[in-house]
């Protein structure tokens, strides 16, 4: 799931923020790209046409920076989230928005269908209820995942701010409430995030 950025608006997002973009070349094709930000100390942003060229581009990334920088990572980019940790000094989890989410089983289904393709979650399920809204199941079954509304009783009940906050993070179920299913416990956080570099 992600937000369409069209080809004619890409330099004008890439530079949101006052970001300045950088092409990342060799033998005079491109092989990526990243951004740093105004202060010229952090990399909202980077990419490359294929996986094996990332580190490279991050780490002329960090050199134009001076040779320090704070990365951005999305939590559903899981090979740069481990290329960041494998170099990182240190890290830190950050929300970068606050999402109110208006219909809880249609996003926790798309999310957990796509924290799925790189995960493998073991059978079981749980429902969590939410205050004033319908309450949820999370399940893995048969090799199929989702969630979906349902008139069983709850695992665990939660007010909407609480279920945002557990089911689309930043921090681990546990941080959030206690007595969490296993379940819950394996599907959550699901990768909400919105990238800095957003043009709204």
């Amino acid at each position: 799931m992600y937000a369409e950025r069209p080809d004619a608006d890409l330099y004008a997002i890439l530079t949101a923020w006052r970001h300045v973009p950088y092409a990342a070349m060799e033998g005079g094709r491109p092989v990526g790209y990243l951004v740093l930000s105004q202060n010229g100390k952090e990399i909202p942003e980077f990419g490359a046409t294929e996986e094996k060229d990332l580190l490279r581009v991050l780490a002329a990334g960090v050199a134009l920076a001076g040779g320090e920088a704070e990365i951005s990572v999305g939590v559903a980019q899981r090979s740069r989230v481990r290329l960041r940790d494998a170099m990182a000094e240190s890290y830190r989890l950050v929300s970068p928005s606050r999402f109110k989410i208006l219909h809880f089983a249609k996003v926790a289904d798309a999310f957990l269908a796509l924290k799925a393709k790189d995960a493998d979650f073991l059978p079981g399920d749980a429902t969590l209820g939410i205050t004033g809204e319908p309450t949820i199941r999370l399940y893995c079954e048969g090799g199929r995942v989702g969630c979906e509304e349902t008139d069983a009783a709850p695992d665990l009940t939660l007010s909407p701010l609480e279920a945002t906050r557990l089911l689309f993070g930043p921090l681990p179920p546990d941080a959030v409430a206690d007595a969490i299913p296993a379940a819950l416990r394996q599907f959550c956080p699901l990768p909400l995030c919105w990238n800095t570099l957003d043009r709204v």
